[in-house]
């Protein structure tokens, strides 16, 4: 049968997945979400997600940010496991900072910048731009977590979090089978979620209805129909031209089908006869289409064979880096550039992972990406006198005071008197001063 044997494709398909099945997923008319428990730093959730067809979740609207509520409420989290963080689709690159917009620099790792929605923890933007950060949602049950439920919060993409969103989008859906009281039917997304209390299935969903009698179980799939663009989504259909592949009612004996005669039997390339029945097959280096008849060229970068970016076409794939990488010899994995080397700061360089920090000589300080002088006389380091110079200070004394040999930002008092000319008869020595006395019989000078 076709369908069973698409079945079997994903299914084996899934067997290349190293990542388990989400915690908890939930489908809108647009997409899906799945939460996924696995510690993992960002590029390897946002290589989880991409292995599974989808993406880093973007939150871009209200409706999107009440699913992901639900979503994480379906988690069932006790006070005992504290909070949780997740990995959202926003990365800002390095020197990227935009304060003022409602992103901050950051972009969806779908590429775009676009938003009608944020929740940022903090309303002030304190974060550095000198390296890479990426955004976590936050989500506890305990009375100390529940002020930053939801709230997102940007830190070091190096660093493996608790888990991450994934969001699948798909052309349409199509709406969930109602069999009373034969049981539940359950649902095998193209993402790899088996499930029966999804509210809308996918586009390439196989649906297993336990019919029972002679043929046992049964499946649909949720494929392209153009009827029911016609009709408006009836049969089954959920909107996006697609629905199941039978109409209802279901769990009958199927009607025999005219076979491969009849102009190949609508397949793409080959036509298998099976007597009443008959199923489409493609050639070597192709792949049968959700649509059970249609084919199209093996996508190349099934199974995430790059570390970062890949581009499927005729050929294959082709692998590419971020910033701050460039391809190994092995054309997969992505060598970090060590941009110290070309010596673009003013003063001191480190590198990091697809970056770099400036730093500064000590008595300087980074501003707008140069190393400025650090007036360090601001804070009076001086018991006295402070002259700031380039890269420290120097600290000196008022008249009658000298620089101490063991502390040299104190000033102590200069006994003028023990220096000889001083004064010509008797001399007095005051706290930063002296003053001349004449023995009896003289008057001092006006000197």
């Amino acid at each position: 049968m076709l369908l069973l044997g698409l079945a079997v494709l994903w299914l084996s398909a899934g067997c290349a997945w190293q990542e388990p099945a989400p915690a908890h997923t939930i489908c809108s008319p647009e997409a899906c979400y799945t939460a996924h428990l696995r510690r993992r730093s960002f590029n390897e959730a946002w290589r989880a997600c991409r292995e599974r067809g989808g993406n880093l979740a973007s939150i871009k609207r209200q409706r999107e940010a009440e699913l992901v509520e639900e979503l994480m409420q379906g988690l069932s989290l006790s006070e005992e496991q504290g909070e949780l963080k997740l990995w959202l689709g926003l990365q800002r690159q390095p020197r990227q900072c935009s304060p003022y917009k409602s992103l901050r620099g950051f972009t969806w790792t779908t590429g775009d910048q676009g938003t009608w929605y944020t929740n940022w923890l903090k309303e002030e933007y304190p974060g550095s731009c000198a390296a890479t950060r990426c955004v976590v949602l936050s989500f506890g049950a305990g009375e100390a977590a529940r002020h930053a439920n939801y709230k997102w919060l940007d830190g070091s993409c190096q660093l493996a979090v608790d888990g991450y969103l994934c969001r699948f989008s798909y052309r349409g859906m199509c709406e969930p089978i109602e069999l009373g009281a034969r049981g539940p039917v359950v649902y095998d997304t193209p993402f790899g979620v088996t499930s029966s209390r999804l509210r809308h299935i996918p586009f390439g969903s196989v649906a297993t209805l336990p019919c029972g009698g002679p043929r046992g179980a049964q499946s649909l799939l949720c494929m392209a129909r153009e009827e029911e663009e016609r009709r408006g989504g009836g049969g089954g259909g959920g909107g996006g031209g697609v629905g199941w592949s039978r109409d209802p009612p279901y769990c009958q004996e199927a009607r025999p089908r005219s076979g491969c005669a009849a102009d190949n039997g609508g397949c793409g390339q080959t036509c298998v006869d099976e007597g009443a029945y008959y199923h489409c097959q493609c050639d070597e280096g192709y792949q049968l289409d959700a649509d059970g008849r249609s084919c199209s060229p093996l996508d190349g970068c099934a199974g995430g064979p790059c570390q970062f970016y890949c581009l499927s076409g005729p050929g294959g794939f082709a692998c590419s880096c971020p910033e701050g990488y460039r391809l190994a010899k092995d054309g997969r994995s992505c060598l970090d550039v060590d941009e110290c080397v070309s010596a673009p700061c003013g003063q001191d360089c480190a590198n990091t992972l697809g970056s770099y920090l400036c730093r500064c000589h000590e008595g300087y300080q980074l501003e707008e990406g140069e190393c400025r002088d650090v007036d360090e006389c601001v804070g009076m380091p001086c018991g006295q006198l402070c002259a700031n110079t380039e890269g420290s200070f120097q600290c000196y004394c008022e008249v009658g005071f000298t620089l101490s040999e063991e502390d040299a930002a104190t000033c102590s008092d200069v006994d003028e008197c023990h220096y000889q000319g001083s004064c010509q008869q008797m001399c007095v020595n005051y706290l930063g001063h002296y003053e001349c006395h004449c023995e009896e019989g003289y008057a001092l000078d006006p000197d």
